[in-house]
């Protein structure tokens, strides 16, 4: 009985490595010393994956440390990106902004382009019309023209054969001047005769001096149609100029309104042009004010994207700051667990294990957390319920210690139910 108290004192002092050898007489207190040195293997076991399970905690708790670390200073920079982004998200947004205003003023303008291609496609379909009429009128023009010289022609004929009738005309009174100077020869000779006949030739002498006086009235009208004819023959010679200045002006002319009709028709024909290209150029226009409002509208649509970008962005960089501030929780709270486990690790020295039970007990761990860890997804389980009832199981046995004798749990530690808490 003294030899198992010994040992239970020595395990409640943390050493684990002394084993009970004895041969009691009482069944009871035989059954206290198995139960007390499978407890005392069970618990060394327990503790010795506790001490694993420590040092893999501590290990990792500084991975974890370095890891979020760096996860806290790459949320850093993805804030300071993030910010970076939402300035150039709202000066894309303003550029988008005023690419919408200048698309607007754009619009504007191709529809003032719009109207006053209305305005000129009009000018160039009232010019075609003019054309047009000035193509008739040059072409009447013409027409009329020539009618002019084909009347100048049939004057000038005329006024040709009036200077062949004077000229006829005027044969005949040389031919009755001559006649009449004639006549009057005979009628001086029948002067000459009748006063050579004395009173019997008085009364021939009458009608010879009435013949000469019909002489020389004749040869005196004749004179003056002469002179009729001359002045009749000179202004027909100059009508005949007249007509033929006249005739060549109505051939240039003719000429001049057929260039002006050959110009009025390109003039014409241009206007068609005009107006078809002009017709061209609005429905273009027409095109392009469709299109720039199209581009407006998407500009103002990108333009509403971007604010809701720049939101979601603004959101972004506050829930990325948020995440700094829990990233930096996150680091507190695992220099924490570091800490604790570093208690663990302290408190967990204050047992003394066999080294080769370490060893045995370590390679078993190891083999175990690799089963859980491929059955469970890398979850580590620390304890069971061997570990639980060892631990009610040392529970009851300093309880009976306490009771039965006058050894005591190390001042240490304290068991409350099924919980160890350090007085610490």
């Amino acid at each position: 009985m003294e030899e198992l108290t010994e040992g239970m004192a020595a395990a409640a002092d943390g050493d684990l490595t002394r084993t009970l050898d004895l041969d009691a007489s009482e069944e009871v207190v035989a059954e206290m010393a198995d139960s007390f040195d499978g407890m005392r293997t069970e618990l060394a076991r327990t503790l010795a994956t506790a001490q694993e399970f420590a040092e893999e905690v501590d290990e990792a708790s500084e991975s974890a440390t370095t890891v979020a670390e760096d996860v806290r200073k790459e949320a850093e920079r993805v804030n300071d990106s993030t910010a970076n982004i939402n300035d150039a998200t709202d000066e894309q947004r303003e550029k988008i902004e005023t690419v919408s205003a200048e698309m607007s003023n754009l619009s504007a303008t191709i529809e003032e382009i719009t109207s006053t291609a209305e305005n000129v496609a009009l000018m160039a379909e009232q010019t075609a019309d003019r054309g047009e009429e000035g193509q008739e009128s040059a072409e009447q023009a013409i027409d009329e023209l020539d009618q002019i010289e084909e009347q100048t022609e049939r004057a000038r004929d005329s006024v040709d054969e009036l200077t062949d009738y004077m000229a006829e005309i005027g044969d005949i009174v040389e031919f009755i001047t001559d006649i009449a100077e004639q006549t009057n020869i005979l009628a001086l000779n029948a002067n000459i005769e009748a006063a050579r006949a004395g009173e019997e030739g008085a009364g021939f002498a009458v009608v010879a001096d009435e013949v000469k006086s019909l002489a020389e009235e004749t040869k005196d009208a004749a004179e003056e149609i002469e002179t009729l004819i001359q002045d009749i023959r000179a202004q027909s010679e100059e009508t005949a100029d007249g007509m033929a200045d006249v005739s060549e002006s109505v051939e240039t002319g003719s000429k001049t309104v057929d260039e002006a009709l050959e110009a009025l028709s390109g003039i014409a024909e241009q206007a068609k042009e005009t107006n078809d290209g002009v017709q061209e150029i609005k429905h273009a226009t027409n095109e392009q004010a469709g299109t720039a409002q199209e581009v407006s509208q998407m500009a103002d649509e990108v333009a509403d994207l971007s604010e809701t970008t720049a939101e979601e962005t603004d959101s972004v960089v506050d829930a990325m700051a948020n995440h700094q501030e829990q990233f930096g929780s996150v680091v507190s709270s695992i220099k924490e667990l570091s800490g604790q486990v570093t208690f663990l690790r302290e408190e967990l020295d204050a047992f003394e294990l066999d080294a080769d039970h370490q060893a045995v007990q370590r390679a078993s761990s190891a083999e175990a957390r690799t089963s859980r860890r491929e059955a469970t997804g890398e979850t580590v389980v620390i304890g069971s319920k061997m570990f639980q009832s060892n631990v009610l199981l040392a529970y009851m046995t300093y309880e009976l210690l306490e009771e039965t004798t006058d050894v005591s749990p190390s001042p240490r530690f304290r068991w409350d139910g099924c919980r160890r808490t350090s007085k610490r």
